[in-house]
């Protein structure tokens, strides 16, 4: 009976106030649960997803007797907001079948016997037949070789859908081949393609189906008009893929991860095919197609220096552990022994005795003198002692695989446009260094600050147009949400207290302390906030910007202590800069006095440029100096992990 009797009149109430109504535990909870605090100072809580949760009334607890359960004052909805992952798993284009089963046979055109171009009147459309064959026996084996669609030979959809039309178009006649077999043309295009590998590219991808090798099986081929035909569209093929690769990569790079942002200079399939044909070389042309950069042919140049090298000697790795002092015995000793003896510090025995293992494993005054030897040549104290650095001089690092460094950066220009515009900056996140350019020459250059791993910095291309001076921070809200919140909720005065604006969905600048900060959570809340220009703003004193969608611009830092490292991985994602003020210089043409004066004045001033200078966020972790000479640089973002993957997933490039 009781339950009816509280069922029905909490209906009833609940009736009269239109809706549940939670009453919480006391005056301080009431101010917290609807925005309200002690300074009269009301913030509405707009999103109602995230409101403090308080306990239900009960009606039938004003007259039951038994305990209510103590409610806490409030529920502080604080969740992390879920951090979106931006690198992907890389998925290749689709490929096809090259061929189409829906070709009809080409029409012959009947020209009358007593002329050659037509009587008076001749309409070549009009007469035209779909009976018999072509009568170039080639071009009719081209022609059946597309429509049986049986070649082995995969494509894109729309490379298919391009070398179909461009047989079509010709009537089927072959490009590469003749009756007898594979053209002059057409070899000199198959020696160009064997030798993709010293572009960084894997010449097998570009063998024509059908051929073993590059230069074997044409006598075959030329013996068979059926695989002379077969030849002719695959090398076409060939031509194809190559030629989109080497304009515009092998894979699409926005497809690594939400940190690329780039639109390789890929040529179509059809202007590829136009212009190759046409072409009297065509391999000049497919050269053409590769970036002109210094630091792509310096790349070039390191890549066949280092296939031309011998393979060096490889050591086996000796455990590390506790030191080896002379005159102990340790399993270590005889790996120790065969390194020296292999560099030819230790002599090696004229007969080796398997039988004397222990004798081999104790440390002997001549392995001494050999450690020592050895410790001297890597700059260690001779000591003779085998502790933690000798055993990683002997270990060594590990060896950065060059060769695959220079084809992932390779693989990385590609994406970038031919012209880079003669003044431009240049940002190579990998090497934490900014560059100004004008004629392909670097005129200044500094130290940076890039985003954290979890922030990285995109890799992208955008315009500056604008410096500002003495800026205003606007606080991104995954900062607010991520970083400040937590603060705001043990001290609502956090923000009041450094000096920073809040301003509600309204754009009215609230106190901070005014808000109950617990009522807010997930990803976004209701405020904006921002830092006033001054000598504690994170932007410093001044920005520059090129307006993007990943919110990134160039900026002077309070934080001068960081560009004394040599990893500079800090920031939220923008790109801080050593010497600001010699590159707005540099950017804006002014003199060092004039830009003083204007910071000097403590005004929140833009200046937009007569002329948008280009500016590359690149990640590169090799690139060349002036003088040609490729650096190699750390992999703080993991990128070339994710990209070698890619590229080792696409057993046939097809981008």
């Amino acid at each position: 009976m009781s339950r009816i009797l509280n069922t029905a009149l909490a209906a009833i109430f609940s009736g009269f106030l239109l809706g549940s109504f939670a009453i919480p535990a006391n005056a301080e909870s009431i101010e917290r649960s609807y925005g309200f605090n002690n300074k009269k100072t009301a913030v509405k809580n707009t999103r109602g997803k995230n409101k403090t949760r308080s306990r239900g009334f009960n009606f039938f607890d004003v007259f039951s007797s038994r305990k209510r359960k103590k409610t806490p004052q409030r529920v502080a909805i604080n969740a992390k907001p879920a951090v979106k992952n931006l690198n992907y798993t890389y998925r290749a284009n689709r490929l096809v079948r090259l061929g189409d089963g829906r070709l009809k046979q080409p029409l012959k055109q009947i020209v009358p016997l007593f002329s050659a171009t037509g009587p008076k009147g001749f309409n070549p459309t009009s007469n035209l037949t779909g009976s018999g064959k072509l009568d170039d026996s080639l071009a009719q084996t081209i022609f059946e070789v597309l429509k049986a669609a049986s070649l082995s030979t995969k494509v894109t959809q729309k490379q298919k859908q391009d070398i179909v039309a461009f047989y079509k178009a010709r009537s089927f006649k072959s490009v590469w081949t003749d009756m007898d077999g594979i053209s002059s043309k057409g070899k000199q295009l198959l020696a160009y393609l064997a030798m993709s590998g010293s572009d960084g590219l894997n010449a097998v991808d570009y063998l024509p189906a059908g051929l073993t090798g590059f230069n074997d099986d044409l006598a075959v081929v030329e013996s068979d008009l059926e695989l002379i035909a077969q030849l002719d569209i695959n090398l076409t093929a060939m031509t194809v893929r190559y030629g989109q690769h080497a304009s515009g990569g092998r894979i699409v790079p926005n497809r690594l991860s939400g940190y690329h942002d780039l639109a390789p200079p890929k040529i179509a399939s059809s202007k590829i095919i136009a212009a190759v044909t046409k072409a009297n070389n065509p391999e000049s042309y497919l050269a053409s197609l590769h970036p002109s950069h210094k630091s792509y042919g310096a790349f070039k140049s390191a890549l066949a220096s280092l296939d031309n090298q011998a393979p060096e000697k490889s050591f086996a790795h000796i455990p590390t552990g506790g030191s080896i002092k002379l005159h102990r015995s340790d399993e270590r000793i005889l790996l120790i022994r065969k390194r020296l003896q292999d560099t030819g510090l230790l002599a090696k025995p004229v007969e080796e005795d398997t039988s004397a293992k222990a004798q081999l494993s104790y440390y002997d005054d001549a392995l001494f003198d050999a450690v020592k030897e050895f410790q001297k040549s890597k700059g260690l104290s001779a000591d003779g002692i085998v502790g933690r650095r000798t055993f990683a001089a002997f270990n060594g690092r590990k060896k950065v695989n060059k060769r695959n460094l220079l084809v992932m950066n390779m693989e990385r220009m590609r994406w970038l446009p031919r012209d880079f515009g003669n003044k431009h900056v240049f940002v190579n996140q990998a090497s934490f260094k900014l560059e100004v350019m004008n004629n392909n020459r670097q005129v200044w250059q500094t130290r940076i600050v890039v985003g954290k791993p979890k922030n990285q910095t995109s890799f992208f291309i955008d315009k500056m147009e604008t410096v500002v001076f003495n800026p205003y921070w606007g606080v991104p809200q995954s900062i607010i949400t991520k970083e400040m919140l937590p603060r705001l909720q043990a001290n609502p005065g956090y923000l009041d207290q450094r000096g920073f604006e809040v301003y509600n969905g309204r754009g009215k600048k609230v106190s901070s302390s005014s808000i109950d900060w617990y009522n807010y959570g997930g990803s976004r809340v209701p405020f904006s906030v921002r830092q006033p220009p001054g000598t504690r703003n994170a932007l410093g004193r001044i920005k520059f910007l090129f307006p993007n969608k990943h919110a990134i611009y160039l900026h002077d830092t309070p934080s001068k202590h960081l560009f004394a490292r040599s990893s500079r991985a800090y920031s939220h994602g923008c790109v801080r800069v050593k010497n600001p003020l010699k590159f707005a210089e540099n950017i804006l043409g002014w003199s060092r006095s004039r830009i003083d004066d204007k910071i000097a004045a403590g005004k929140n001033r833009s200046v937009r440029l007569k002329n948008s200078i280009p500016v590359y966020l690149t990640y590169f972790t090799a690139w060349a100096d002036q003088q040609g000479n490729v650096s190699y640089f750390g992999d703080v973002y993991g990128r070339d992990r994710r990209l070698d993957r890619a590229l080792n997933l696409i057993t046939v490039a097809s981008n």
